[in-house]
């Protein structure tokens, strides 16, 4: 066997190149993807690209000669000429489809577009999200698994090793181990997420892991989320499923994640989250990024918390109009193993904690506007006789 070879693209798109053993035809050379619904044998389509030569103009003539040459003179091509081949159009073949869906900035697989996903959150970003109209991303270096972004010790020396020679000389102002170690943090700083759980139906687990007690849940889809952030320019976002890791995978992780991968992780204590990552690439001082969103855009459904009682969702739904949502607004079918539902006392003291949370988040005058609606219902809820003290 030859080795694996692999391309990074961006921060989502990764190509996996493998190469086996010479046959009559030369090396057979295949290219997988997450972009891609299936496998594609290079060699085989570069040897029906021939049999079309007539068909293709010149400078596409002399590449294809050159390829099959460069195969069966017992050398693989490099993977520029492979990223062609793969995007060159067969005559006769129905026409490519871009596996990508591109708007401005934003990409997404057009294979997820109709996948429904959940964001789940405690209701103070719920307002913020609403009342701003922006979707804030976290950076990698703020997640609970402190993973993240990092390299395995063999990628890290894979990367060290990419480095200009000066950065091992010696005297070097800044030696090649800082340097790469530098890297690794712009890049755990810069690289900011929004992780969205990938299924059909609610799940449990993630209201107590994510929104416990008074949280909410957008319900919405990929191609949604995509649409909603239509209108940016000036951050580069891909959305795509997380690949989740077995043990005995451990190579095939550190390949991945030398290459720069975001969308990779560990399988233990992770696959259950079934993950619709998106990445948003930009400078910032280490706490995330807002992105303008189309709320009415992204948001399906708001769902609230299994254990918000029945008394309790129209005061909710009140608070969430009054900040601009006008869809749909439910609560969980999810079965909550708690026996007890939220009285209003402890409902009033959520919502107060959560404006203290939320306070140095906000510019001046919108954080007025939620403290004023947030207030407004709590008024509501204290003067009412037929809400359980």
């Amino acid at each position: 066997m030859f080795p694996r070879k692999q391309c990074g693209v961006g921060c989502g798109a990764r190509f996996r190149v493998s190469v086996s053993n010479k046959t009559p035809l030369g090396h057979t050379v295949m290219i997988e993807s997450m972009e891609l619904p299936e496998p594609i044998n290079l060699t085989a389509k570069l040897y029906r690209l021939k049999d079309c030569l007539d068909k293709l103009d010149a400078d596409d003539q002399q590449f294809v000669n050159a390829m099959v040459d460069c195969l069966e003179g017992g050398q693989t091509p490099y993977l520029p000429q492979l990223m062609r081949i793969k995007d060159m159009q067969v005559p006769g073949d129905a026409p490519l489809v871009d596996p990508i869906l591109r708007k401005g900035t934003v990409t997404a697989l057009r294979k997820d577009l109709d996948h429904m996903i959940w964001r789940y959150m405690p209701l103070e970003q719920l307002f913020f999200l609403l009342s701003t109209r922006s979707l804030h991303f976290s950076p990698l270096c703020c997640m609970k698994d402190v993973s993240e972004g990092q390299l395995p010790k063999r990628a890290f020396e894979q990367t060290k090793a990419m480095l200009p020679p000066h950065f091992s000389q010696p005297g070097a102002i800044i030696d090649a181990e800082t340097m790469t170690n530098l890297s690794v943090a712009y890049r755990r700083r810069d690289a900011c997420i929004s992780c969205w759980y990938m299924d059909d139906s609610d799940n449990i687990a993630m209201w107590d892991e994510y929104a416990p007690r008074n949280g909410a849940a957008i319900r919405t889809t990929v191609g949604r989320l995509h649409s909603s952030l239509d209108g940016c320019y000036d951050t580069n976002i891909h959305m795509a499923g997380v690949a989740y890791y077995e043990p005995h995978e451990e190579e095939r992780y550190i390949d991945d994640a030398y290459f720069g991968s975001l969308f990779i992780k560990h399988a233990e204590g992770f696959r259950h989250e079934k993950e619709l990552r998106a990445v948003a690439y930009r400078t910032n001082d280490g706490r995330g990024v807002n992105i303008p969103i189309a709320s009415n855009v992204l948001i399906e459904s708001l769902v609230m918390s299994p254990d918000l009682p029945d008394w309790a969702l129209p005061y909710i739904t009140q608070l969430i109009t009054s900040l601009g949502f006008s869809g749909q607004v439910e609560r969980s079918s999810a079965k909550s193993p708690r026996t007890a539902s939220l009285d209003a006392k402890s409902l009033i003291a959520g919502l107060r904690q959560g404006q203290m949370i939320s306070s140095g988040w906000y510019e001046v005058n919108c954080l007025a506007k939620v403290r004023d609606a947030i207030e407004t219902v709590i008024r509501k809820i204290q003067k009412s006789d037929t809400i359980p003290a």
